[in-house]
C-alpha cells in the first residue's frame, strides 16, 4: 500500500505551502491514473540540482577546473546515486504508480527513484525557494556524493590527477612501486605517486593499477582537489 505524501512530507520537516497537491504530482508516476505526472516537475529538478551542486564544486574544491567540474557534475547526478538517496528518503513507499509498476518493482527501480527524487526536490524548491533546496540537498544528497567522491565512483583519480598537474605544474604525474607484500597468489602493491618530483601519495592495492588509483586519491586530497581520502589499507 503507498504510504501518504504527507507523511512524507511532515516526517522531512516541510510545511505543505500554498498548493499541497504539488508534493503528491512530485510522487506521482506517468504509470498511475492519477494525474499530473511527475515529468514536468522532474524537468526543474533536474535544473535546481545541477546548479546546486555547481556551486558545491565551485565553493569546495578550488582546485578543479572546468572540465573536471563537468565531468564530476555529470556522475554526482547520476541516476544511481540520486537512487541511493530517494532510497534514505524512503521514497519508495510514498510514489504512486500503476498496477504495472507495482508488480514489477517499480518502488525499487533505479530510473523511476531518481525521476521521483528530482520532483521532489523540486517542489521543495517551488513551495520555500532555492535555499530550502539548498539545504536539501546538502542534508541528503552530500553525504552520498563526499562518499561516492572518496571512493572514486564520481571520477577516475589518476585521470583527474594527471589533468591537475599538467594544468599547474606542467608535468605529468609519476608512479612507482614501492612494496610487493604478501604471497604471490595473493599479492598487495604499494604504491607512491610523485608530483612535481615529490612524493604526493601512497596507496595499496591487488593490483598495480588499483594501487595507483589509491595513490593518485591520496596525492588529490593532498593537493585539496578532492576531500581527504581514505586511510591507506
Amino acid at each position: 500500500m503507498t504510504r501518504p505524501v504527507e507523511a512524507l512530507v511532515e516526517r522531512l520537516g516541510f510545511a505543505p505551502g500554498p498548493d499541497p497537491a504539488i508534493w503528491r504530482e512530485a510522487l506521482t508516476h506517468s504509470s498511475s491514473e492519477a494525474r499530473p505526472h511527475y515529468e514536468r516537475l522532474e524537468f526543474l529538478g533536474d535544473a535546481v540540482l545541477k546548479l546546486v551542486v555547481s556551486v558545491w564544486l565551485y565553493e569546495r574544491y578550488p582546485g578543479m577546473n572546468e572540465g573536471q567540474m563537468s565531468t564530476v557534475r555529470g556522475r554526482a547526478v547520476s541516476d544511481e546515486i540520486l537512487a541511493v538517496t530517494a532510497r534514505s528518503l524512503d521514497l519508495g513507499p510514498h510514489l504512486i504508480l500503476g498496477t504495472a509498476e507495482k508488480r514489477s518493482q517499480g518502488r525499487e527501480k533505479v530510473g523511476i527513484l531518481a525521476s521521483a527524487f528530482e520532483a521532489l526536490l523540486a517542489a521543495v524548491y517551488l513551495t520555500h525557494g532555492y535555499a530550502a533546496a539548498a539545504a536539501f540537498l546538502d542534508q541528503w544528497l552530500a553525504p552520498e556524493f563526499e562518499r561516492s567522491l572518496k571512493l572514486g565512483k564520481l571520477e577516475n583519480h589518476k585521470a583527474l590527477l594527471q589533468e591537475y598537474t599538467q594544468a599547474k605544474f606542467k608535468s605529468l604525474p609519476a608512479y612507482r612501486v614501492v612494496a610487493e607484500l604478501g604471497p604471490v597468489h595473493d599479492r598487495t602493491y604499494e604504491v607512491e605517486v610523485l608530483v612535481a618530483g615529490e612524493p604526493r601519495g601512497l596507496g595499496r592495492g591487488k593490483s598495480k593499477q588499483s594501487a595507483e588509483q589509491a595513490a593518485a586519491a591520496v596525492a588529490l586530497a593532498d593537493l585539496g582537489v578532492i576531500p581527504l581520502a581514505p586511510e591507506v589499507s
